[in-house]
Formats: structure tokens, C-alpha cells, sequence
């Protein structure tokens, strides 16, 4: 049977290919571009694209706050792992994380097929 400090190691490499595939910091590059640009005085007299932006914002800031959540209960999980009393809380931890790296796996996914059918359409 695999340690729990095994499979948080497993769980944290499967989310580093996760934020690999996102493109998360070419993301967080967008993100500050994003937000530059909502500072703009002007901003909000494009109603429509200010929308858009603030939505393409948020959704960005959504994904890179759930890698980044989840990559922090991981650590905290892997620096009490050894600690048989915590065993437990352990147990739960690496469910919940499960759970979110499953869904995260399939938006990379979809992202990645997304960005495939864009690159097709090109052509």
C-alpha cells in the first residue's frame, strides 16, 4: 500500500503537469495585462469589451487561485503526513485534493482540445 506522503508526492506532480498544461504562467502574464487594461479611465466605454475582459479576467484568476489552493494543502499535507494522529485529516485531505485534480485534468483537457480546434480552423 502506498504511504500517504507517496501519494501526496503523486497528487503534487500530477498538479504540477496540470498547471504545465494550463499554461498557468503564460496566464498570470494575461492576467496582469487584463488588469492593466482595466485601469484604464477609458475602460468601461466599451461596455461589451469591458465585460468580456472583466469575464476573461476572472475566470484566469479562478483557475490560478484553484491550482494554487490546492498545490498549498498538498505542502500542508505533506509536512504533517508522518504524523500518525493526523493520519486521518491526511486521508481527507488527499480525497478532496483528488477530487479537484480530477476536474482540473478535465479542463485541461478540454482546454488543450479547444486550443487544437482553434489552431484546425486556421487552416
Amino acid at each position: 500500500m502506498e504511504s500517504l506522503k507517496d501519494q501526496l508526492l503523486e497528487l503534487k506532480e500530477r498538479l504540477g503537469k496540470i498547471a504545465q498544461g494550463l499554461g498557468l504562467e503564460a496566464k498570470k502574464e494575461k492576467l496582469q495585462e487584463l488588469e492593466a487594461e482595466s485601469a484604464r479611465p477609458d475602460f468601461w466605454n466599451d461596455t461589451r469589451h469591458a465585460q468580456n475582459v472583466m469575464r476573461q479576467a476572472g475566470s484566469i484568476r479562478e483557475e490560478i487561485e484553484t491550482v494554487d489552493k490546492t498545490e498549498k494543502e498538498i505542502e500542508d499535507a505533506l509536512s504533517v503526513a508522518v504524523e500518525t494522529d493526523l493520519a486521518s485529516e491526511v486521508k481527507e485531505t488527499i480525497r478532496q485534493v483528488e477530487k479537484v485534480i480530477d476536474k482540473l485534468e478535465v479542463l485541461t483537457f478540454l482546454s488543450l482540445l479547444n486550443e487544437y480546434q482553434e489552431l484546425l480552423l486556421k487552416f
